[in-house]
C-alpha cells in the first residue's frame, strides 16, 4: 500500500462476522517495541499501551466493529510510519493474525524542486493537524556543518541556532502553522543553496522526519550566446535582491591571465583591475543593480571575445565591512561567428557601414559590366583590323 506524508490511510482488517471479538491489536514489528499501534480489549481502548508516535493518530474505522470490521485509520502519515502492520484478533483464546500490510510512504516532495538564482522558493512540509507542535527543525544534512536552516521550539524561532547563510532568508509560510503546515519560504536562492532539505517535527517526543526535498538551483544565465563581430551583447547575471552586496566581478577563466572583465566594489567600478582588451567596452545594464541585476553589456564584440564568462557576487557580513567568499552566480558561454564581410558589417539594429557595403557591391558590378563591354567591342572590331594589317603587309611587299 502506498501513501504520502500528511495523508490519512485506511489499514483494512476483517474477522468472521459472527465472532465474539474480545481483543484487537495492531502491531508494527519493525518498531522493536512492546507498545502497540492500537490495543482494544473487552470493549475498551488502552491508550497507555500505545506507542507514543501513534497517540491521537489511530482510531477504529467503526467503533462498534459491525460485520467484523476491525480496520483502523492512521492519520497524518509521516515518513517514519512506513513499514509492516499486523492485525490480530482474539475471541477467547490466543489472538490470531488476520492480516499483514506493508505501508510504503512516498514523499512527493522528495523529487527535485527546480528554481533559479534570486527566486523565493517554498519548501513544503505538513505535520499533524491535531497534535501540538513543540519542535520544528529544517536541516541541510549535506552541509556537514553546525546550524539549522530553521529552528522553532515552544512557539519561538531561534535565529541563533541557524546556519549563518540562512539568516534573515527563511520564514514560516504560515506563522500559526494551521492544519500542521510547517512549510518554510527560502528567499533569494543562490547556487550554493542547492542540496537536500529535511523537515523534522516533534510533538513532545523525538522529532520525526516528515519531508525530504532535493532543491536544484538552475542558473538561467548558464547558457550559450551566439553573436556577430561588432554586436553589443548582455551577459546576464542575477543575484541577491537585498542591499548588502559590496563586490561584483566578471571574469574570463579560460584566459588564464590576471585581471577582470569588469570589477565593482562598494558601488564603484575599477578600470585599473580590468583586462586591457575590455577597457571602455563593459558597463552595468543597471548602474544601481536594482533587484539583484548584475548583468553587464559587452560592446563591439570581436572574435577574440569568444569564451567563458563568470559572474561572482560578494556580500557583506552583518555589521561588518568584510565580505563573504564571492558566490558563483552565473556562467555565460559566448560564441562569436564571423561568416564573412557581410556578416561582419551588416548587423541587427542597423549600421552606418551598410551604405559602404552597398557602394562596394555597386562598384564591383560596374567594373564587371565595363570589362564585359570592352571584350564585346574588341571581338566586333577584330576582323577589320586583320584586313588592314594584311593589306599593309601586301603593299609593303
Amino acid at each position: 500500500m502506498k501513501t504520502q506524508p500528511g495523508s490519512d490511510v485506511l489499514l483494512q482488517c476483517h474477522s468472521p462476522t459472527d465472532a465474539d471479538i474480545k481483543l484487537v491489536k495492531w502491531t508494527k514489528p519493525d518498531l522493536k517495541s512492546e507498545s502497540y499501534v492500537i490495543f482494544f480489549r473487552e470493549e475498551r481502548m488502552y491508550d497507555d499501551a500505545q506507542h507514543p508516535s501513534f497517540k491521537n493518530r489511530v482510531e477504529l474505522k467503526d467503533q462498534q466493529m459491525k460485520g467484523g470490521d476491525i480496520s483502523v485509520i492512521l492519520k497524518n502519515v509521516t515518513m517514519n510510519d512506513a513499514g509492516t502492520y499486523e492485525c490480530y484478533v482474539g475471541y477467547r483464546g490466543k489472538p490470531e493474525l488476520m492480516t499483514s500490510i506493508y505501508l510504503k510512504v512516498e514523499d512527493s516532495d522528495s523529487r527535485p524542486v527546480k528554481v533559479k538564482p534570486g527566486d523565493d522558493v517554498t519548501l513544503p512540509c505538513r505535520g499533524s493537524r491535531a497534535a501540538n507542535i513543540i519542535v520544528l527543525k529544517w536541516i541541510r544534512p549535506d552541509l556537514k556543518s553546525e546550524g539549522f536552516v530553521y529552528f522553532f521550539r515552544d512557539e519561538h524561532s531561534y535565529k541563533s541556532y541557524q546556519h549563518p547563510s540562512f539568516h534573515s532568508r527563511v520564514e514560516l509560510r504560515d506563522s500559526e502553522m494551521k492544519d500542521g503546515d510547517v512549510s518554510v519560504i527560502l528567499r533569494n536562492v543562490s547556487i550554493i543553496d542547492a542540496g537536500t532539505y529535511e523537515c523534522h517535527v516533534g510533538y513532545g517526543s523525538s522529532p520525526e522526519l516528515i519531508s525530504s526535498i532535493n532543491l536544484k538551483v538552475e542558473d538561467v544565465d548558464s547558457q550559450e550566446l551566439t553573436v556577430r563581430p561588432g554586436d553589443d551583447v548582455p551577459l546576464h547575471c542575477r543575484g541577491p535582491r537585498d542591499g548588502d552586496v559590496i563586490m561584483l566581478s566578471w571574469i574570463r577563466p579560460d584566459l588564464r591571465s590576471e585581471g577582470f572583465v569588469f570589477f565593482v566594489r562598494e558601488k564603484r567600478s575599477y578600470e585599473k583591475y580590468q583586462l586591457p582588451s575590455f577597457h571602455g567596452r563593459v558597463e552595468l545594464r543597471d548602474p544601481e543593480m536594482k533587484d539583484g541585476d548584475f548583468t553587464v553589456i559587452l560592446k563591439n564584440v570581436s572574435v577574440d571575445d569568444a569564451g567563458t564568462y563568470e559572474c561572482h557576487v560578494g556580500k557583506s557580513n552583518t555589521g561588518s565591512s568584510k565580505t563573504h567568499t564571492p558566490e558563483h552566480m552565473s556562467i555565460v558561454y559566448l560564441k562569436v561567428e564571423d561568416s564573412g564581410p557581410t556578416a561582419g558589417n551588416i548587423r541587427v539594429g542597423g549600421d552606418k557601414e551598410v551604405g559602404v557595403v552597398v557602394a562596394l557591391w555597386v562598384s564591383v558590378v560596374a567594373a564587371l559590366l565595363f570589362v564585359a563591354f570592352g571584350c564585346f567591342y574588341l571581338i566586333k572590331k577584330r576582323p577589320a583590323v586583320q584586313q588592314i594589317i594584311t593589306y599593309q603587309q601586301i603593299t609593303h611587299v
